[in-house]
């Protein structure tokens, strides 16, 4: 595993990752510290929304007379992909971690190989969201931590959020409901900002005043 290697490095091989995950994506975009333009970075992040395909099983009669049906199926292509890139791909890897979840539905670890031939690997982390939750979830996969956990704090404990307001499962919700954000510029607007680039999010404390929004 390697320490941090310098910016253009980590976007050629977060470009190389999205071209192989792109056909099976609906959308997929870097996200952390190289959304950031951090000069140096120690993993890559990335956000997809699956592409999902429905298919049916078709199941035949027996000799006992019973008869066929259909069974409505649904495949996620980015699984697929990766669980294939990590078996054929020497370049691509499941991280070597013991006692800890790295393959779920929303959320994978993956290593990339640095330099063909080295011994030293970038972790990689994808999550899986939907279109409906798309602008949430690449905002908080961007960052940074602090930033992000500032943005899903409710008024009452001092955070951002306006009341009635909360961040649970994933979701934006408004007095329990789920209120959809396609983009982050939604998430801005429900704090009461104008949109800021990722560049600017490491000061956040320069533009966001603590406790309360600016309207």
């Amino acid at each position: 595993m390697t320490a941090r290697i310098p910016l253009q490095h980590a976007e050629m091989l977060a470009s190389r990752l999205i071209q192989l995950l792109h056909p099976c994506c609906e959308r997929i975009e870097v996200a952390g510290s190289i959304r950031r333009r951090r000069p140096y970075v120690k993993d890559i992040e990335l956000v997809a929304i699956p592409r999902i395909e429905t298919g049916e099983v078709i199941h035949q009669a027996s000799m006992f007379g019973t008869t066929s049906s259909a069974m409505a199926v649904s495949t996620n292509l980015l699984d697929e992909r990766l669980t294939n890139l990590v078996q054929h791909n020497p370049a691509i890897r499941e991280p070597l971690m013991a006692g800890e979840r790295r393959w779920g539905a929303r959320y994978k670890k993956l290593e990339v190989e640095v330099k063909k031939g080295s011994d030293s690997w970038l972790k990689v982390d994808l999550f899986s969201t939907s279109a409906d939750q798309w602008g949430l979830i690449y905002l908080l996969r961007t960052g940074p931590a602090d930033f992000s956990k500032y943005v899903v704090t409710r008024a009452e404990q001092g955070g951002p959020l306006p009341p009635g307001w909360r961040v649970a499962g994933g979701w934006l919700r408004k007095n329990g409901e789920k209120y959809l954000i396609p983009e982050e510029v939604d998430v801005f607007e429900v704090l009461g900002y104008a949109w800021r680039p990722p560049s600017e999010r490491e000061d956040w404390r320069t533009w966001m005043t603590l406790g309360r929004v600016e309207r």
